[in-house]
């Protein structure tokens, strides 16, 4: 009852057709409308869309950052995201560094409890503006990991898969006001095309430098 409209002010109301659809369109180029039916019919054709939100069946490379808020808070608007892909080598496999660099820049001060509130279970003290990250790549088909570091230190990561791209998993606890560096060690299939990049739509962009090495 509290979000009806008074039917007069229902009456009052308009709208531009043509501005709803470029927004919608503009919204699903960026992922953040996708769509999902129960009809198994209707979600086939559906998966041959973007706006199913799959992550494609490729051999293509393929450079996939996903992220999870798992402080169970609001902090994700003042998330930076960086990663930098490099392959080098020409043979069958090749060797690849994937380098994600999360920044928390949640102010000081001024935010709500609303905004800065932890539901996570942990066993260290935080602080507001703390907040906590589950950060997953996923990878090219076929790549196996050798190493992963966390600021340098040996880390540890889930391994699952997703569409035939394995998919390691950081649980990463970001502090108010630092940043944090993710390097995973690889080996995968050398394949041909441009590398494909998932960009989850967050608030701030995900800057991407890809450095793919040149083979005749």
């Amino acid at each position: 009852r509290g979000g009806a409209l008074h039917p007069a002010h229902a009456r009052d109301a308009r709208g531009d057709p043509a501005a709803l659809l470029q927004a919608v369109g503009k919204a699903a180029g960026q992922r953040r409308i996708l769509v999902w039916s129960a009809d198994p019919g209707l979600q086939a054709d559906l998966a041959q869309t973007s706006v199913s939100g799959i992550i494609p069946t490729t051999t293509a490379p393929y450079v996939g950052l996903s992220i999870v808020n798992d402080g169970g808070n609001k902090l994700d608007y003042y998330l930076d995201r960086s990663l930098t892909w490099q392959a080098a080598g020409c043979g069958p496999t090749r060797a690849s560094t994937v380098s994600i660099t999360l920044t928390n820049n949640a102010p000081a001060a001024g935010l709500s409890s609303t905004v800065t509130a932890r539901s996570d279970a942990r066993s260290y003290p935080v602080k507001p503006g703390d907040n906590r990250l589950e950060v997953s790549y996923l990878a090219t088909q076929g790549a196996v990991m050798s190493g992963l570091t966390v600021e340098g230190k040996p880390g540890t990561a889930s391994i699952g898969v997703e569409h035939g791209h394995p998919v390691y998993t950081v649980d990463l606890e970001l502090p108010r006001g630092t940043s944090r560096t993710i390097v995973l060690h690889l080996s995968e299939p050398t394949s041909t095309g441009a590398p494909i990049v998932l960009r989850q739509p967050l608030v701030r962009p995900l800057h991407v430098t890809l450095d793919d090495a040149v083979c005749s």
